[in-house]
């Protein structure tokens, strides 16, 4: 559905953009042999040797970061997103073109980040925290999602 919907931008965009699936390992064989046959046709799927799972999502945001400072060093921006999200692919183009923001945003990570927000307790949450996992009142300062 991405591929169909805001990521068919860049298809034929004069920005140079591109982009990648990250995807970790699936138990099921025929779903692994279908992620192989979509990566033959399109050759943009980065997948690594973890279970694909929520409780994994770390792993594949740090393989996004070792995938863009090894396969793409002269880039200037990584973007990471969610399936879930629809991305404005032209406004963030025209974004990322003006020299004040880019000047900005070479310096570091954006996105909604939080202090001092305190681990769910809810072992029904799927942001559910233990205490054996993370003790502490508050985590320490992120930013979250997309």
């Amino acid at each position: 559905m991405i591929r169909r919907t805001w990521l068919s931008y860049t298809n034929n965009n004069t920005a140079n953009a591109r982009h990648v699936f990250l995807l970790g390992k699936t138990a099921q064989d025929s779903l692994q042999e279908s992620v192989m046959r979509e990566n033959e046709i399109y050759h943009d799927i980065v997948q690594e040797t973890f279970i694909d799972s929520y409780n994994n999502l770390t792993y594949k945001t740090i393989m996004g970061f070792k995938w863009a400072a090894t396969k793409s060093s002269n880039v200037k921006f990584v973007m990471k997103t969610d399936d879930d999200m629809r991305i404005n692919v032209p406004s963030i183009i025209k974004l990322l073109s003006g020299t004040d923001m880019a000047n900005y945003l070479q310096t570091g990570l954006t996105g909604l980040c939080h202090q001092k927000a305190s681990p769910i307790r809810d072992k029904h949450s799927k942001w559910y925290a233990s205490y054996s996992s993370y003790p502490k009142e508050f985590y320490p300062g992120f930013c979250s999602g997309t």
